[in-house]
């Protein structure tokens, strides 16, 4: 009798995780449309329409004029950015809530660059809450 309750809790947790975590996976498209947007934005200089694809938190503390300066930091260190690629992604959920973390690696007129956001959802977006330019 032993296997058979060990096979139905193997087949239990599982599914639990899934019930947990299927709906911060389901935001992976949404938030991934988000943070290509946000760097379209940023690289056509449209600071105040990439500052709307930050949360309300983040937009109570990065103002678009510092958008433009971590920006033209980049580019100041690295040149032009010429293209972006996904390079990583974490899941997190906690009882504040679910995020999603995207790493991109930037490709610069001199070098590369990288730069991390975490997206929550908001209403039925997923927006940047936090970013971090590094290189």
């Amino acid at each position: 009798m032993q296997p058979v309750r060990s096979f139905g809790v193997f087949l239990l947790v599982p599914a639990l995780l899934c019930l947990s975590g299927c709906g911060v996976a389901k935001g992976l498209k949404p938030a991934q449309a988000t943070s290509v947007k946000f760097l379209t934005k940023l690289q056509a200089k449209r600071f105040a329409d990439a500052h709307q694809l930050c949360s309300g938190k983040c937009q109570a503390v990065v103002t678009p004029e510092q958008l433009e300066n971590y920006w033209e930091l980049v580019q100041k260190n690295r040149g032009q950015v010429t293209s972006w690629t996904h390079e990583g992604t974490h899941f997190q959920m906690g009882t504040g809530g679910s995020s999603i973390t995207l790493v991109y690696r930037l490709k610069c007129e001199k070098g590369e660059s990288a730069v991390q956001f975490t997206l929550v959802q908001e209403g039925d977006q997923w927006l940047i809450q936090r970013f971090d330019f590094r290189g």
